[in-house]
């Protein structure tokens, strides 16, 4: 089994259109997951969620995912027992996005938008028109898109991946201290952290979407492969070596077999378009 802590907020003071969008997003993130682990995925609610609860189910990973909602609208404490975890987690941890971000903070690293400040609604698209495959944004304030991550390190993360993958990128926060004792992987062109791992311990952060491939952009399939298959029980070493050369993506893990996203898209995952709002620093963060 893999966990799968679901980090946006429910209730009734986040707008129904988000809340709608982000678990139909989680669900489909789910059925992925379940094909590439070939193993049951629980999800999670993070205000539900306990420090002994995957140990307890017998799970074999955990993993964080992103959320639309701003850190500072969460109701109290309701995010202490993921950050507790996060600290110390006793099973291989991956954040997405927000959930990197979390990690990045409980391990003591600092997190904010790429340009402070408000983002002008005008600087993003609406994800509700747009067809992923076809935008790239790379704006001072904000990544939407199917962009590059230009690999820092060598890391069995990336060894079945091109020397700057892509992935999907929805986010104007990111990591902009990284914690100690962990090591940049990946970063945008602009030097943006994109992905982060401990130095000794199998806690990995990705700011891009790795469950948002598609047919034409099969990296995060490979990602995901290798981090719910990884042998992490070996130490790490403290350098890393070359980059050997990519491996071909497993058939059983081409998007093919998972489900690949339409040719038109309202929202990361796929979904039928929505009438919400644009992409702007009051309505997401990770």
């Amino acid at each position: 089994m893999i966990v799968f802590v679901d980090m946006e907020p429910h209730g009734s003071h986040i707008a129904p259109g988000i809340s709608r969008m982000w678990a139909e997003h989680t669900l489909k993130a789910k059925y992925r997951l379940e094909e590439i682990a070939a193993c049951p995925v629980l999800i999670v609610r993070h205000d539900r969620f306990t420090a002994d609860m995957p140990a307890r189910m017998g799970a074999r990973a955990v993993i964080l995912g992103g959320h639309m909602t701003e850190v500072s609208d969460y109701a109290p404490g309701t995010r202490d027992a993921v950050l507790a975890y996060a600290r110390d987690p006793d099973l291989p941890l991956l954040g997405i996005c927000g959930g990197h971000q979390l990690i990045a903070e409980a391990h003591g690293g600092r997190t904010g938008p790429i340009t402070p400040g408000t983002v002008p609604a005008a600087d993003l698209p609406c994800l509700a028109s747009s067809d992923l495959r076809e935008l790239r944004v790379e704006s001072p304030h904000g990544r939407v898109g199917y962009l590059a991550a230009h690999r820092a390190e060598a890391h069995p993360l990336f060894d079945a991946l091109p020397e700057s993958p892509r992935f999907l990128h929805v986010h104007y926060w990111h990591v902009c201290e990284v914690p100690p004792g962990f090591r940049v992987l990946a970063r945008s062109a602009d030097g943006v952290v994109q992905a982060m791992a401990h130095e000794s311990r199998p806690i990995f952060g990705t700011q891009f979407h790795p469950e948002g491939f598609s047919a034409d952009v099969p990296e995060g399939a490979a990602l995901l492969a290798a981090f719910l298959h990884g042998d992490w029980t070996a130490p790490r070493p403290t350098h890393m070596p070359e980059a050997p050369a990519p491996r071909p993506l497993p058939a059983m893990m081409h998007p093919a077999a998972i489900g690949a996203m339409p040719t038109t898209v309202a929202d990361p995952l796929g979904h039928a378009p929505e009438h919400h709002a644009p992409l702007h620093a009051p309505a997401t963060e990770g």
